[in-house]
């Protein structure tokens, strides 16, 4: 049996005399969690571009703005192929989507 790390679960399969192991993954976003909560600048950085990503999210008027200010900073010669970059948003359980948010958020700074 393969689960997360929670009580339940490993009490659930001690007591039916199952072998178990922990899903990895689930692993690495507790300790990706709990590093990004420990180093204070990192922590504030993250909930600084999740509050910016949560405005834009909410505001059609100001996203069509930062999409509107995308096509006027790309270069001539690649405006007709250039699409505009939306932002993203991070998702608690997956790790990796706090990353990819933070660069996107970085990207169109």
């Amino acid at each position: 049996m393969v689960h997360d790390n929670a009580a339940n679960a490993i009490r659930a399969s001690t007591e039916a005399s199952m072998q178990y192991f922990t899903c990895i993954a689930h692993t690495i976003n507790l300790i990706v969690k709990d590093s990004i909560s420990v180093q204070r600048a990192v922590r504030d950085s993250v909930a600084v571009a999740k509050t910016l990503v949560r405005h834009f999210k909410h505001s059609a008027k100001d996203s069509a703005i930062l999409h509107r200010i995308q096509r006027e900073i790309a270069p001539a010669e690649e405006e007709a192929t250039t699409s505009t970059k939306v932002i993203l948003q991070d998702v608690q359980t997956r790790w990796n989507s706090t990353l990819i948010m933070v660069e996107r958020f970085l990207e169109l700074r």
